[in-house]
């Protein structure tokens, strides 16, 4: 599952867990597999068990990144979608994203990327105005970001993406050639926006 896809934390976190759990049982069955063979600690068997590790670590790392962070839920995605989903326009949006801005994460659980502004849904975050500041910094500094509209309100989020896909509809509208290239250019933005993700 692609990063930014809708469900991708939640799956992500699902295939870290087993993929741990089965590096685990790997790295058991060698040492004691060595251990019945050799009556010793000291084999290949073990020596294969230690650099299992390494792959362990990597899992283990990967479950501490996504920390207790969740996918958006089916109800709100749909809410969403049903906004930004439509025949007439095409939107650029991602989802389930946890960023990384200034050694701060931040869970971002809808997107929308307008030409005026990058519009972000976050839940649970402390100190919402510094780090919507933060991002805004980031991201303008990559030169594709005009603006950043950060909000932690459901309904917030949702008025502002209405009015900004409406607003995408009468550019489209006015010109489609010209909103052709334009949604190249919020394809790129949602690119640069995931190299800061998890």
């Amino acid at each position: 599952m692609e990063k930014g896809t809708h469900g991708y934390l939640d799956r992500k976190r699902k295939s870290f867990q087993i993929e741990a759990l089965i590096n685990l049982l790997v790295i058991i069955v060698l040492f004691v597999t060595g251990l019945l063979l050799t009556k010793t600690k000291s084999n290949y068997f073990t020596v294969v068990a230690v650099l299992m590790t390494i792959p362990l670590a990597y899992f283990i790392t990967g479950l501490a990144s996504i920390g207790s962070f969740r996918s958006l839920g089916s109800e709100k995605m749909q809410e969403f979608s049903a906004l930004t989903v439509g025949r007439d326009l095409k939107t650029v949006t991602a989802f389930d994203l946890i960023l990384t801005v200034k050694e701060k994460q931040m869970y971002a659980g809808a997107v929308l990327f307008t030409s005026a502004e990058v519009v972000l849904y976050t839940e649970k975050v402390k100190k919402l105005y510094e780090f919507r500041e933060n991002l805004s910094g980031t991201l303008k500094n990559t030169g594709y970001f005009s603006g950043v509209y950060l909000t932690d309100d459901w309904n917030d989020f949702l008025a502002r993406v209405k009015t900004d896909v409406e607003a995408e509809r009468i550019i489209a509208v006015n010109d489609r050639a010209a909103y052709q290239k334009q949604l190249e250019e919020l394809e790129k933005q949602k690119e640069r926006l995931l190299i800061y993700s998890v």
